[in-house]
């Protein structure tokens, strides 16, 4: 899942992936040590999982029956709703 979108950098922070070591100095309220954070990834290596077939795919866009554009799976040829995302 998506956690951050970072546009103007062409971005993107997604949850469990990318795990990084950082350390942090002691400050007032932290304590110093060793954390794991996510960090971000660029938006070509990142894939939509179709909903049909569950696979990692390429999209594709076409006008469906009203004339508006649609995006579809390249692997299994269906239909992808906006809310999947």
């Amino acid at each position: 899942m998506v956690r951050q979108n970072l546009m103007e950098r062409d971005r993107v922070v997604i949850e469990g992936v990318n795990i990084v070591k950082k350390h942090i100095k002691r400050g007032r309220a932290r304590q110093a040590g060793i954390v794991e954070v996510e960090a971000p990834l660029h938006v070509s290596n990142v894939r939509l999982i179709c909903p049909s077939c569950s696979e990692p795919t390429r999209v594709g866009v076409r006008a469906d029956a009203d004339g508006k554009n649609q995006r579809y799976c390249k692997k299994c040829d269906e239909a992808i709703p906006r809310s999947a995302a």
